[in-house]
């Protein structure tokens, strides 16, 4: 049963796409390995041949299920690894193509944390057409940050010019790799910006309010704090920000009880550990105790400690 919206299933994202394989006589495919062509807004992603026919795509009446995200470590790793040799396969069969150096790129880049490969396939992509889409300069610019190369990241971007939601993950972008440079009152505008453009992005919101804490706007980034982490209460890096908000407001009792929530909606052994961590801090030494005792049998098993 399809679900009604995106929203009925965290991991649920509509998208569409076509595969070529070479037998097909529109892929025009001279390397072993089939023509994907993913459609994707912002990107232009018409295959030559298809294109130069005249053909054109239409829905079709069936839907695919791909849960991928419930196969084996191993297994995902192996689909990996056979989509960057299709990837490999296409930028030797159609070096002058620009989206085939992103896919390439991002593969390398998000699925094996190969930086140099990917700074090179984004870098080949932009060279052969600059304005392009704006997938390589983010994804160069956010490689960059990965590797605490943010002066990087900002010189690549002041280049470029972006509209609508790009120039929004522009600014978000922006506002990474300023924050981490420590210039808060600039990485604060970036973030404000892009929060113009992003309003419904959870995790600007929660980023812009840790930077206003850290300016002392300390009311204003711990609201916006509570109003990230309401809206997206599974993710990890929302209460991650919420317990610094608190202890760098020094709200301790708050950071103790935003920790806990964390221990108990993610456990494992570092986020109850930190719980606990707080309430030692705070020399309450027995709600500290029951929270390093509180931990689930799995989690002990897992990480291999015992209660000392």
């Amino acid at each position: 049963m399809r679900p009604r919206s995106s929203r009925a299933i965290p991991l649920f994202r509509e998208r569409k796409g076509l595969g070529l394989m070479p037998s097909s006589p529109f892929a025009a495919c001279s390397a072993a390995a089939p023509k994907f062509i993913t459609l994707q807004s912002g990107m232009n992603t018409w295959n030559p041949a298809f294109h130069a026919l005249g053909l054109k795509l239409a829905p079709a009446d069936f839907v695919i299920h791909h849960f991928g995200h419930l196969c084996s470590p191993a297994e995902l790793r192996t689909k990996d690894e056979f989509y960057r040799r299709l990837g490999r396969l296409k930028v030797q069969d159609s070096p002058n193509d620009p989206e085939a150096w992103v896919e390439l790129g991002l593969q390398e880049y998000e699925q094996f944390r190969n930086y140099s490969a990917g700074i090179e396939c984004f870098k080949k992509a932009l060279a052969l057409k600059p304005r392009y889409c704006s997938v390589p300069a983010l994804s160069l610019a956010n490689l960059y940050i990965d590797i605490h190369a943010e002066e990087r990241a900002l010189e690549l971007l002041a280049g470029v010019v972006m509209t609508g939601r790009a120039a929004g993950e522009k600014e978000r972008t922006c506002g990474d790799a300023f924050y981490n440079l420590g210039r808060l009152k600039e990485a604060r505008a970036s973030y404000l910006r892009a929060l113009a453009i992003l309003s419904e992005d959870a995790r600007i919101g929660s980023k812009l309010g840790l930077t206003e804490v850290r300016l002392g706007l300390k009311k204003n980034g711990l609201a916006r704090l509570a109003r990230a982490l309401q809206a997206n209460a599974d993710e990890w890096e929302m209460h991650d920000r919420m317990i610094k908000g608190c202890i760098l407001a020094n709200l301790m009792p708050e950071a103790a009880a935003a920790a806990e929530r964390l221990a108990i909606e993610h456990p494992n052994p570092a986020s109850i550990l930190r719980a606990a961590a707080i309430r030692a801090q705070m020399k309450e030494w027995r709600a500290s105790r029951r929270r390093y005792y509180s931990r689930p049998a799995t989690v002990s098993a897992e990480s291999g400690a015992t209660p000392s």
